[in-house]
């Protein structure tokens, strides 16, 4: 009997671990090596847009100091993809709002589903070119990749800590404690909300969901039929947000400890660390058995501890180090 793929899931930093040591001029051989290790060990490298966007968002300056790792990194990857697509092997994970779209709302968001079609044609085009060859970043509405992804940083951090206040407020107010506060059911779907919101917000724009301004309390004059409205637009949201909380609880998990660490440090983390959070939390949609076809997975990270401090992982074996997975493999 044949023996079972494990698909190998790389974080952005591992991703940089991956070409660490090497030259511009190994990338190509050492690509072609890696993957016959990977069939040796009937290994698959699973890819997320998102490590990509990552790594895209160093090559806007390249006075960056992650500029080149994060280039040769890029090459690496996507050579790799491209010999397995030859040996008939392929596997490209899915963002977290197109899966939300997809398994919560049955619906699809080709405006987002261009944007990341747009950042993984880029990183082809790197896989066969020199630093010289990057082509153009400016494919997210007008602007670079960097403002997208600082904008969406920003927002998070605000956000995020504004979470925090929420539940230490809520927890005094309640006599329930911070943690038991967390932990609640009314929270849990108000910091999925954070996700499940951009979702409905790029639905909504393609007219696939209702717009929800049309019904918001004091944006329309009050009415029996304006309160129904919003009342079943809040039923359809918390619906869709203890669905995904059922799906993805490696996403909560971590999330919820971010949330924890702002409490623990007075508020004092800073914006430069929570703002790195925001793409780990959307990996995590891929840790259970809906996204890599029901098989046999290693998540490779810089924050092993992170990811097992939130509970994430309950297989403490599927979250590894680089360094791990290098000996791993060996």
């Amino acid at each position: 009997m044949k023996n079972q793929i494990t698909n190998i899931i790389f974080d952005t930093n591992a991703a940089r671990d991956f070409v660490a040591g090497l030259g511009l001029k190994e990338i190509e051989d050492y690509a072609a090596s890696i993957t016959g290790l990977f069939d040796k060990k009937v290994l698959r490298l699973a890819v997320s847009p998102v490590v990509i966007q990552e790594l895209l968002y160093h090559l806007v300056d390249e006075t960056d100091k992650d500029f080149t790792v994060s280039f040769k990194a890029i090459k690496a990857v996507m050579l790799v993809l491209e010999h397995q697509r030859k040996n008939g092997v392929h596997v490209m994970m899915s963002p977290s709002e197109l899966i939300i779209a997809n398994e919560i709302y049955h619906k699809r968001s080709e405006s987002r589903e261009l944007m990341y079609s747009q950042l993984m044609s880029i990183a082809d085009n790197i896989a066969h070119g020199g630093i010289a060859d990057i082509p153009d970043l400016h494919t997210i509405d007008g602007g670079t990749v960097k403002s997208y992804m600082d904008e969406i940083e920003t927002g998070f951090a605000s956000q995020i800590r504004g979470v925090c206040k929420s539940v230490e407020f809520m927890s005094e107010e309640t006599g329930k404690g911070f943690e038991d506060q967390l932990n609640s059911e009314e929270t849990e779907i108000a910091i999925t909300t954070y996700f499940s919101r951009t979702t409905y917000n790029l639905l909504m724009n393609e007219g696939k969901l209702p717009d929800y301004h049309t019904f918001l309390p004091g944006a329309v004059p009050y009415n029996e039929e304006v309160g129904r409205k919003y009342l079943a637009f809040c039923q359809f949201i918390d619906k869709g947000n203890k669905e995904i909380i059922r799906r993805y609880p490696a996403f909560l998990k971590l999330l919820k400890e971010v949330v924890r660490r702002i409490h623990q440090s007075k508020n004092q983390i800073s914006d430069e660390k929570l703002k790195n959070y925001v793409w780990d939390i959307s990996l995590m949609f891929h840790v259970n058995d809906h996204t890599v076809n029901h098989e046999p997975f290693r998540f490779i990270t810089s924050d092993k501890t992170m990811l097992l401090a939130s509970g994430a992982f309950h297989d403490t074996n599927n979250v590894m180090t680089y360094q791990e997975f290098k000996e791993w493999i060996a």
